[in-house]
C-alpha cells in the first residue's frame, strides 16, 4: 500500500504544477516531506503565503 503522502504528492505533479497551496500545515508537511524525498522542484506553499506574495506584489496607488 503506497503511503497517503507519496499518493498525494503523485496526484499534485500529475496535474504539472509549479506550486501546490495547502491550507493545513499538516498537509503541508506531508506533501514537503514527499516532495523532498522525490527531489522535486515543485513548491508547496499555504494559502496565506501566496496571498502575502500577491499583495506584496501589486502596485501601490497613488492618492
Amino acid at each position: 500500500t503506497e503511503a497517503v503522502n507519496i499518493n498525494r504528492f503523485t496526484e499534485a505533479q500529475s496535474t504539472g504544477a509549479k506550486t501546490v497551496a495547502v491550507g493545513c500545515p499538516f498537509c503541508a508537511q506531508m506533501l514537503n516531506d514527499a516532495n523532498d524525498q522525490a527531489g522535486s522542484p515543485m513548491e508547496v506553499k499555504d494559502v496565506a503565503e501566496l496571498v502575502v506574495e500577491a499583495m506584496v506584489n501589486q502596485p501601490v496607488a497613488a492618492d
